[in-house]
């Protein structure tokens, strides 16, 4: 970054920054030491938050022969962490910017959003219509997630000439 010449920063996770091995709630720490640390050398600059990309879950006959074999399903659980750690976010920076790219990926046209149980929770997975390959958003998914951050950004630009 150079200097506070920026009005506005972005700092993106991919899906694949939280894994089932991953402690998320660390992650997360580090995430906010760093935005901390970046807010007081950049005063003037605007921080948007984002939150973790989602994925699809693994399909059902998957899960089920995985719990046949006694293995735990990896996908479950990494959904979860990747959950919470948007939860933290959420709740962290509520009073902030923050573009909420898993809620937008988990969101139905229709309004409903796509989720599962797991571990008594209700967790949040990537709509497969939104996606061609269970990670990655496909053109639906891409101007859904656009038009999302443009707006983001729009109330940020508001936000910063009141």
């Amino acid at each position: 970054m150079k200097g506070d010449s920026l009005d506005v920063a972005i700092l993106k996770f991919c899906y694949a920054d939280i894994e089932r091995d991953t402690d998320e709630s660390q992650v997360f720490e580090y995430y906010k030491e760093t935005i901390s640390r970046l807010k007081q050398e950049h005063p003037k600059t605007v921080f948007v938050h984002v939150t973790i990309p989602l994925t699809v879950r693994n399909a059902a006959w998957r899960r089920w022969a995985k719990t046949l074999i006694g293995r735990e399903e990896a996908s479950d659980i990494t959904a979860l962490k990747r959950n919470n750690f948007n939860d933290a976010m959420r709740k962290a920076y509520a009073a902030e910017p923050i573009f909420d790219l898993a809620a937008v990926e988990s969101t139905f046209p229709t309004g409903g959003r796509r989720s599962f149980s797991f571990a008594g929770q209700e967790v949040y997975e990537l709509a497969e219509e939104y996606t061609s390959d269970g990670g990655h958003l496909n053109q639906m998914g891409s101007r859904l997630a656009a038009k999302e951050f443009v707006k983001t950004l729009a109330r940020c630009l508001r936000a910063q000439t009141e």
